[in-house]
């Protein structure tokens, strides 16, 4: 649910026409399972994206709430802070249970636990939860383009390795640039408070949002490159960036589709 919560945002056929935005991108890397390709529909802080034919998302970054639509049971979950509390509270005292139980293993034993509890389930019961991390930001000198617009290169680097790749134009160049960068600055917004949240115990893999990860750099990333011990792990790529008309209804939730609570929340079986 994570992983799909956290890989946004298309289009709606039906409805009278807004203006917004159609941010067409391709991503590659082994952290995506993949080579996938979508659209993001942008309007006034709401976003959009048809992840498959069964699921949609819809992110509200001025509420930072986002809303999950399962097509094939014509049901939606809401994640915002109130769910995402909710969901926290649940989890804690389950994971620090666990944590005590493995201590009480054998040290082979709880080795094979943690190991399976980390490819099976995702958890990772030695975690601690943890600020990002100070990245040194600096331009490269090199160029590049996408989209059919020109970039400059940038890298983000800890104390020892390069983390971050990201190929830049100023935002006033592109059509709806501010918008789209505000996009992301709230969906970054949205992981830190909403998922980080949930992932208080530190205890869950949280999936990356290269793009999303834009603080100092002096514009927009039409590239961004997440690396792992020298080697890409993820690469986004703009195609195209295009004003667009939206239905009016793009970011709704479909009528007769009924709210299923995630775990934690008050869920219904």
């Amino acid at each position: 649910m994570l992983r799909l919560i956290l890989f946004l945002l298309v289009i709606s056929p039906f409805g009278f026409a807004n203006a917004g935005i159609t941010a067409k991108y391709d991503s590659t890397g082994a952290a995506m399972g993949g080579a996938s390709s979508g659209s993001i529909l942008i309007d006034k802080g709401k976003s959009r994206m048809d992840v498959d034919k069964e699921a949609t998302v819809i992110f509200d970054g001025n509420a930072q709430r986002m809303e999950i639509i399962n097509h094939k049971d014509r049901s939606f979950t809401v994640l915002d802070q109130s769910s995402a509390e909710a969901i926290a509270t649940e989890i804690e005292p389950a994971i620090q249970q666990m944590r005590a139980q493995m201590q009480a293993l054998p040290p082979e034993q709880r080795a094979m636990m943690e190991k399976m509890l980390a490819e099976k389930m995702g958890i990772n019961l030695e975690s601690k939860p943890a600020d990002e991390p100070d990245l040194d930001l600096k331009k490269t000198g090199q160029s590049g383009e996408a989209g059919g617009f020109a970039c400059d290169w940038w890298e983000a680097r800890d104390a020892t390795d390069l983390v971050y790749e990201y190929c830049v134009t100023p935002a006033k160049d592109l059509p709806s640039g501010e918008e789209l960068l505000q996009y992301f600055q709230d969906l970054k917004q949205f992981k830190r408070e909403i998922v980080g949240t949930i992932n208080r115990s530190g205890a869950f893999k949280i999936p990356s949002l290269p793009i999303a990860d834009v603080r100092d750099i002096e514009g927009l990333p039409l590239i961004s490159r997440q690396y792992h011990q020298g080697e890409i792990v993820v690469e986004t790529r703009f195609v195209a960036i295009q004003k667009t008309e939206l239905p009016a209804d793009t970011f709704a939730v479909p009528d007769g589709y009924k709210e299923q609570k995630l775990a934690g929340a008050g869920s219904q079986k």
